[in-house]
């Protein structure tokens, strides 16, 4: 007797482990070196880094009728989204803050 569809199942979660379209990898960058012809991972991808340890930055403070900014210095890279330490030039003092998709970093509530 052969093999037929009644023989197998496919397991709704193992398929969210790992790429099945291809707008899933778009705007994305490898975290690891992924192999030819196999299975990507998801966990093997990332958001491409827009800011650099090291790096200027301008940090931004902002609330309904106020914006303050400064510039800072980066302490640990980090793409949009991530929160990450920057250390502001003119105080000396390290706040933490999110890094917006042009590379600033917004800081305070």
């Amino acid at each position: 007797m052969g093999l037929s569809e009644k023989h197998f199942f496919i397991k709704s979660d193992a398929a969210s482990l790992y790429v099945t379209d291809m707008k899933q990898i778009l705007h994305k960058v490898a975290k690891r070196t992924l192999t030819a012809g196999r299975p990507i991972p998801l966990s093997s991808l990332g958001d491409p880094v827009l800011v650099e340890r090291g790096q200027a930055t301008k940090l931004i403070f902002q609330t309904h009728n106020l914006q303050i900014t400064a510039l800072g210095v980066v302490l640990q890279s980090g793409s949009s989204g991530d929160v990450i330490r920057v250390r502001n030039s003119d105080s000396g003092r390290v706040v933490t803050g999110t890094v917006l998709q042009n590379g600033d970093v917004r800081v305070g509530f």
